[in-house]
């Protein structure tokens, strides 16, 4: 990000000056996970272009109301899509768009850049179905679809979801069609995946006693992948070695996109992220990070007692791919109170920020605001009404971690739908955090990119105007009645505007200095 002219306004002369280059304004990552299926189903669900169109302005003026940046929108839940696609159903929820007349996404992805908000496009790789339903059903589904669902041996039942098959590499070449196409449809700033890699098949993510994965269904692809790998180190009656496998099934799913999504954004000059949001614990341990001399982390794991996305039944290797940088961001769903016996929030969070600290990959924190309204004991999120605000002001004291996201939304929004609920009241004492205005965080992994000054600075009729700067993303208006020191308590509005004459609307009276940042 570059800083520019201040727009000094006094006694109706115009006057422009050079900013301090050392005035850089903090940013963060403020997010929000929106979903049909975590609850926002009333809003997402289309019924009519206005209807739409209504609801979704609802739920980007609460991000804006919140001071908020970014949201996480769910535009893959099932093996299906809300939007048009050549390779997946269109999502029920959507089965009421008339694709000719109106593109809903698209819509949506115009009017958070309007505001000033990213979009990261939310995905389920693999999964298909929650509950059970008969196969025949699922493959009748997918028929006309060139999709791995349409037969039934690329097909997993698991006790939480059916899904495809990770270790096939129809899958993978299926999921990354599918991204690669979606992309080719919309602008969006990120494809994020959340935590549905394997699924328990019946023995619980065991490698040894009575019953373990090497009972369970995906067997007969993993002795045909040793089958045709026969330079490959595997047993096929080896149960920790069926682990390793699936786990490199995973990561060779992470490789092929990262490597697909940095290919794309170079021939398209584009900078989509890809970001992944597992469980919070990657391994239990010790919670000790050392590091090798490329400056990997070494450690046993984060110092808890929670379920592991390593081993259990997920098998994936976070770490893994943060060591390699096969991705732009990790975003952990860290959603315990700080005071709960098996993972405490910092335990969870701050081994993560021991991790990345020499990585070129954002963390981000995922905070559970929705365990304020469970039914059960989740300790400080239902007995300390200052959870939230001690775990936002947390992440910003953590020298790694660059922002958070809120699950859910739906819970999100219930103070400002006036309903009382612990969540209700989470945020009102937890928004004292987000008095100010951020523009989202600097990507790690990217180049950083230095814009041109803006030119022809003006301010006319309520009217703040400049010429447009090639490849900004957004502008950072700053607004004070004192000299513009570029701090972001003097941050009025973030937003986009690809118009040759920017042009910003002040809405107050008064006389103010103004200051303008171009966002790369």
């Amino acid at each position: 990000m570059k800083l520019f002219y201040i727009l000094n306004i006094i006694m109706a002369s115009v006057l422009l000056v050079s900013p301090n280059d050392n005035a850089e304004s903090s940013q963060q990552f403020r997010a929000v996970w929106s979903s049909p299926w975590g609850g926002d189903a009333d809003l997402i669900t289309f019924i009519s272009k206005e209807d739409f169109i209504e609801k979704m302005t609802y739920i980007l003026d609460t991000l804006k109301m919140y001071n908020m940046n970014t949201i996480i929108y769910h535009v893959r839940t099932h093996n299906d899509a809300l939007y048009q696609s050549k390779y997946n159903p269109v999502s029920p929820y959507f089965e009421k768009v008339d694709f000719k007349e109106f593109d809903p996404l698209k819509w949506m992805v115009n009017e958070s850049h309007k505001r000033g908000i990213d979009f990261h496009a939310w995905m389920n790789p693999y999964r298909i179905k929650t509950g059970f339903v008969p196969i025949e059903e699922i493959t009748e589904k997918y028929k006309n679809f060139e999709n791995p669902a349409n037969d039934t041996k690329n097909i997993l039942i698991g006790k939480n979801c059916i899904f495809m098959d990770p270790g096939l590499e129809i899958v993978r070449n299926f999921i990354d069609t599918t991204i690669q196409e979606f992309l080719e449809q919309f602008d969006v700033d990120a494809i994020h995946f959340d935590d549905y890699f394997y699924d328990d098949m019946g023995a619980g993510g065991k490698t040894e006693g009575e019953k373990t994965i090497l009972d369970e269904q995906d067997q007969t692809t993993y002795e045909d992948y040793i089958k045709n790998h026969p330079d490959c180190k595997y047993d096929s009656k080896n149960a920790i070695d069926k682990a390793n496998w699936r786990r490199e099934q995973v990561d060779e799913l992470i490789i092929l996109l990262s490597n697909n999504i940095r290919e794309y954004n170079k021939k398209n000059n584009k900078k989509v992220q890809f970001g992944i949001s597992p469980t919070g614990i990657y391994k239990n341990g010790d919670g000790v990070v050392t590091y090798d001399n490329k400056g990997n982390a070494i450690t046993t794991g984060s110092n808890t007692n929670g379920q592991e996305h390593y081993a259990s039944y997920l098998f994936c290797d976070s770490l893994n791919w943060i060591n390699n940088g096969w991705i732009d961001y990790i975003l952990p769903q860290s959603y315990w109170a700080q005071d709960h016996p098996l993972a405490r929030y910092k335990n969870v969070m701050g081994w993560w920020n021991k991790v990345v600290e020499y990585k070129k990959v954002n963390l981000f924190s995922g905070v559970g605001l929705y365990m304020a309204d469970l039914s059960g004991n989740t300790y400080g999120w239902q007995n300390n009404e200052n959870e939230l605000c001690e775990q936002l002001t947390y992440t910003y004291e953590s020298k790694n971690i660059d922002g958070v996201s809120i699950y859910n939304f739906n819970t999100l929004r219930k103070l400002r739908d006036g309903v009382e609920s612990k969540s209700a009241t989470q945020v009102k004492n937890g928004m004292i955090a987000w008095q100010k205005k951020v523009p989202p965080s600097e990507i790690k992994s990217f180049e950083r990119i230095e814009l041109s000054k803006p030119e022809n600075l003006a301010f006319k009729d309520n009217v703040l105007s400049f010429n447009k700067v090639n490849e900004a993303k957004y502008y950072i208006v700053y607004r004070s009645e004192q000299d513009i020191t570029f701090d972001v308590s003097e941050i009025v509005d973030i937003f986009k505007d690809d118009s040759e004459t920017v042009k910003w609307i002040e809405k107050d009276g008064g006389n103010y200095n103004y200051g303008v940042k171009a966002l790369s």
